[in-house]
């Protein structure tokens, strides 16, 4: 069994992963030599702390926000944030009220 400390410090640091790693966000570019260039896919991390740890469903200290970049084009935004907004009922399930936005 392999254990992995997740403490404070570590919580909401990004996890980078090289390009055999299927989850991504982002893809900044790492560049290894002058000559080399390699993909680092950064998975991001989140700690919810609920505002009110005794009550069953709080909301969070801090939300999980999403920014729709403004590129996006104005046909497509309300479906993308419906999209973030379609997690809220599995974060309710496991104690959060309003923990995603977008």
């Amino acid at each position: 069994t392999a254990y992995i400390d997740l403490g404070a410090d570590n919580a909401t640091q990004p996890n980078t992963h090289r390009t055999m790693s299927q989850p991504s966000t982002a893809h900044p570019q790492e560049r290894a030599t002058e000559h080399i260039d390699k993909t680092v896919q950064v998975i991001n991390r989140w700690r919810l702390v609920k505002l009110n740890p005794e009550a069953a469903v709080s909301d969070p200290v801090k939300p999980i926000t999403f920014y729709i970049d403004p590129s996006v084009p104005e046909k497509w935004r309300p479906y993308i944030a419906a999209g973030v907004e379609n997690w809220k009922p599995v974060f309710e399930k496991v104690g959060f009220s309003n923990a995603i936005r977008a």
